[in-house]
């Protein structure tokens, strides 16, 4: 592990935690997300009672949930009937990926995340079908399974309390299409899950805005929100010119490419660096104005709003074509991780980093269409009431509005390969599904 950029701050919270306890955390806040400088604070604990350094401690506890990522996602691939042969290629690629092994050796919180998104995928479809079949008491129990992982979810990635909205959206259309057909057991047990895992969740996160507000005068649960927000609605709606769109265009693939085929000085404008950039001088210019810093999120995304509603055509067509960004999700130069000479060499070879990524971005593509058109085959099937449901089916469907929703969302924002990363498994999954069916059907042919 390398400590540098992020991960400073990471371990510079588990330490606070660890040292000087949660009043501490609120009062410098609003800080990170607080589940993983909380496992990095459980390392330093545990490495304090070995007298060693909390790294190895640290590196431990990822490469199990790895493990467990895997675990997971082998579950996900045999409720969905894929052949044995590409259940093993899917749980070795994990267990190979330059960018996924890269993350569970560096101390970055994306690592986290992995587990979680494959339990909440596994158990949506279930809650669908106890709403249709089961008790009540089931559907009480599958709720509070279901608002807890979402709430461990959220204490990683902030994003994920309003992923949590649109992604609920089939479980709305499925109350007003039970209401529709006067179905009012489906109802009922709808409106119980809806109303148990939003009143948890936002009662959660509202606690902790609230301590955040108590502790350091903002009502938020993290910071970075509304600035990057703000940088990327001014980059989406300023004029752009002819150099300017060759650069947003070959950044999507990644910085080298931009750098290969774009001008230098356009490609820097399109990094994650300039959104900082933009961010800060804003904030800066607030400070000016006399803004005081627990307006700030409100202010920002206030402009933000006002720049959209200025150009809302642009604005919409970048965000989309950027949201492609988030299938270049495999790299070999993610960072935060010192590699053994003869592997940095490897990672470096230009057929070997840029041939993985293509080749990555082509299956995942190619899974995640296969499978969003498989879903839309099924639509109707989904809300038929009283009907038996195929678990696949079901798990499909969850399975792409997971990714959309969370590709909608980051695409607002920065996306940059590691932030990609929690539905990277979800891309292997995809893939493993589309060429087991693809292969299949073209042999009975």
């Amino acid at each position: 592990m390398q400590i540098i950029f992020d991960a400073v701050g990471y371990e510079d919270l588990g330490k606070m935690i660890y040292k000087e306890g949660w009043v501490k955390y609120f009062e410098t806040g609003p800080n990170r997300e607080p589940l993983y400088p909380c496992l990095v604070a459980f390392s330093m604990f545990i490495s304090d009672i070995f007298h060693t350094s909390y790294i190895p401690v640290q590196k431990i506890m990822q490469i199990i949930i790895l493990f467990v990522t895997q675990i997971l996602t082998l579950k996900i691939l045999r409720t969905l009937k894929v052949k044995t042969s590409f259940q093993a290629l899917s749980i070795i690629m994990l267990g190979f990926s330059p960018a996924l092994i890269n993350s569970t050796f560096s101390l970055f919180s994306e690592i986290i995340t992995y587990p979680l998104v494959l339990a909440i995928v596994l158990i949506s479809p279930k809650i669908w079908q106890s709403i249709h079949n089961d008790s009540t008491a089931s559907v009480i129990r599958n709720s509070l399974l279901f608002a807890f992982l979402y709430i461990l979810l959220i204490s990683s990635k902030a994003i994920f309390e309003y992923q949590i909205l649109v992604f609920l959206c089939p479980f709305y259309i499925l109350l007003l299409v039970s209401l529709f057909k006067k179905n009012y057991v489906i109802f009922k047990k709808g409106i119980i899950f809806l109303f148990i895992t939003l009143g948890l969740i936002n009662s959660f996160t509202y606690s902790i805005k609230s301590l955040n507000q108590k502790y350091n005068n903002n009502f938020a649960f993290t910071d970075r929100g509304a600035w990057i927000l703000y940088a990327k609605t001014v980059k989406r709606v300023e004029p752009m010119t002819s150099k300017r769109l060759k650069a947003f265009l070959t950044s999507i693939p990644g910085e080298g490419v931009c750098n290969r085929f774009a001008d230098p000085e356009e490609c820097e404008y399109q990094s994650s660096f300039a959104d900082s950039g933009i961010g800060h001088l804003k904030s800066l210019e607030l400070y000016d104005q006399g803004y005081r810093r627990e307006d700030m999120n409100g202010i920002m995304f206030s402009l933000s709003k006002e720049l959209i509603l200025k150009n809302p055509f642009k604005y919409t067509t970048l965000t989309f074509l950027e949201s492609f960004k988030i299938l270049f999700w495999e790299s070999t130069q993610i960072g935060g991780v010192k590699y053994p000479s003869w592997l940095s060499q490897l990672f470096s070879n230009t057929l070997i980093k840029n041939g993985i990524r293509l080749l990555t971005f082509c299956l995942s593509l190619l899974g995640f269409f296969y499978v969003l058109k498989v879903s839309f085959q099924n639509l109707k099937t989904h809300f038929t009431l009283n009907e038996n449901k195929q678990s696949e089916l079901l798990l499909l469907a969850f399975l792409i509005i997971f990714i959309i929703t969370f590709t909608a969302l980051y695409s607002l924002s920065t996306i940059i390969p590691r932030y990609s990363f929690p539905i990277a498994s979800l891309f292997v999954i995809t893939t493993a599904y589309s060429l087991d069916k693809l292969f299949t059907s073209r042999i009975k042919t």
